[in-house]
């Protein structure tokens, strides 16, 4: 479907110039693309100073042969690396249509459709990335926005059929096309990341004699040893003569976020500021929560009664079955709703299971948590699970069941029956980045157990994709709790998405 691109800018900056005016300043900004972004009448676009060395290095000449022409790019968040890669795609674009038949030029036959390619995972998350930063650019653009581009939701065209389009990694609408450019997205986290490079790489063949199949690498570095990482390190080590690598962290890529304004951010995790600004590569597994922080939380849970009396020894396989602290079956006073959080199975394992409330000031309190382990070799007594069940759903309105898989059906038809309404959803790493910041922040407030920090501590991000246990820990009591804060952060985040609001709590502890 055609969508309709609004200007930004003055577009008669560029079309009141007289045709000399034009050629002249064309000419320069064909030579010098840092020129052609920084004039107002052509890409007015204000470089920081490290993306104008970047441009000057990456679009060098020496002897009418282009030096680079691949660019390996790993950075920090707010580095600016999105917006890089989308003046790169800009740039090719504008070279292009400087030519007076760049089919020609570049033998193809005549009105080969030629086409930038911006590539993510998918291909709405490539249109929102950076396909999204080349709409923002050229609607501020006098002299792109003078050429009328066509504009649909995953492509905009340009004169003289060049294209600048937005692919996912599947790539099976890109077999064949005569691609001058392509950008890969965080290519770390394909599917394929080896084969779609290849793909890619083939796509820009046509333009290989002239050294001009441009190939851009961005993202943030995951873990050692992933594909965008190993890419990098063989090109720095057996130093690739045509190919260009950055490895920055956001300060000094970014004049707006100098790292004694970071820094802050660095005392709430240290790890993840260290990837996410500092540029610097994941462990394959590190641990979820900071043993520091999650130690200072402690102090005010070790406060909180649980509904749940007693706890098994971590690691035994003796059995243990909990009992109900009568007293604490009560409304609170300032609860909303309430909920109550499963980890089912049968044998070998835990029956994780939590109570909780939101709160009238937005907290999510858990005012029950607990497991219960069946003896070595023996299933899980459902009838014993039942017996604490009943008295909590005759005591508080649960309006929410929340598990994961579809085991002990009966528990889910009894809660039922009490009105309870059943959500069945697995657990991804978001959700446990909502409940470690919550955690942190006091928004999450859990009756205290050895068993239950116990089970936060052993957490592990695994290739910075995954929480899970390591082969000898568990998180059946953790996996409760988490499916309780994230399940309420999740719906907070629709609300403000759906209000055009800023999803900040989220965003700025990640």
């Amino acid at each position: 479907m055609k969508e309709y691109l609004e200007a930004t800018c003055d577009v008669s900056l560029w079309t009141k110039l007289t045709p000399g005016e034009k050629l002249l300043l064309e000419l320069k900004g064909s030579s010098d693309p840092t020129y052609f972004w920084e004039h107002p009448a052509m890409g007015n676009f204000p470089l920081w100073p490290a993306k104008k060395e970047l441009l000057t290095k990456f679009f060098k000449y020496e002897d009418n042969f282009r030096k680079y022409n691949e660019l390996i790019f790993p950075a920090g968040m707010r580095s600016g690396k999105t917006m890089t890669a989308g003046l790169i795609s800009l740039t090719e674009i504008y070279k292009l249509l400087m030519m007076k038949n760049p089919q020609t030029h570049y033998n193809l036959t005549p009105n080969t459709e030629i086409t930038t390619l911006n590539v993510a995972n998918s291909r709405d998350q490539a249109k929102d990335t950076v396909f999204r930063k080349i709409k923002e650019i050229v609607a501020d653009s006098p002299f792109f926005m003078s050429q009328e581009p066509d504009l649909t939701a995953y492509e905009m065209k340009f004169p003289k059929n060049i294209k600048a389009k937005a692919l996912g990694s599947a790539l099976g609408s890109a077999v064949g096309r005569t691609a001058k450019c392509f950008v890969a997205d965080e290519i770390a986290d394909y599917d394929d990341p080896q084969d779609t490079y290849q793909k890619l790489s083939k796509a820009t063949a046509n333009f290989a004699k002239w050294g001009e199949d441009v190939k851009v690498m961005i993202g943030s570095p995951g873990f050692e040893g992933d594909y965008f990482l190993n890419y990098y390190h063989r090109a720095v080590d057996e130093k690739w003569p045509h190919t260009l690598t950055i490895w920055k962290p956001s300060w000094e890529l970014n004049p707006d976020t100098p790292y004694e304004v970071l820094v802050k951010e660095r005392m709430k995790d240290p790890e993840r500021f260290d990837r996410d600004f500092g540029a610097q590569p994941l462990s394959i597994r590190e641990n979820l929560f900071n043993h520091v922080l999650l130690k200072q939380t402690e102090k005010v849970n070790r406060q909180v009664r649980n509904l749940f009396i007693g706890e098994p020894i971590f690691g035994s396989r003796d059995g243990f079955t909990p009992a109900l602290d009568p007293s604490m079956l009560k409304i609170a006073p300032d609860a909303l709703d309430y909920y109550m959080m499963v980890d089912p199975s049968i044998k070998h394992d835990a029956f994780g299971l939590s109570i909780g409330y939101l709160s009238t000031s937005s907290e999510c309190k858990v005012i029950g948590s607990t497991v219960f382990i069946s003896p070595k070799n023996e299933e899980i007594n459902t009838e014993n699970i039942k017996e604490i069940f009943k008295p909590i759903l005759e005591a508080f309105p649960i309006k929410y069941y929340i598990y994961d898989v579809y085991l002990h059906t009966e528990l889910r038809d009894m809660v039922i029956k009490y009105g309870a309404q059943p959500i069945l959803h697995q657990l991804n790493l978001n959700d446990w980045i909502f409940t470690r910041n919550d955690l942190y922040d006091g928004r999450l407030i859990v009756p205290y157990s050895d068993y239950l920090y116990k089970e936060f501590r052993q957490l592990l991000v695994i290739r910075n994709k995954k929480a899970d246990h390591p082969p000898s820990g568990s998180k059946d009591q953790a996996d409760t709790i988490a499916q309780f804060d994230s399940f309420i952060r999740r719906l907070e985040e629709e609300a403000r998405l759906k209000s055009d609001a800023v999803p900040s709590h989220f965003v700025a502890q990640f």
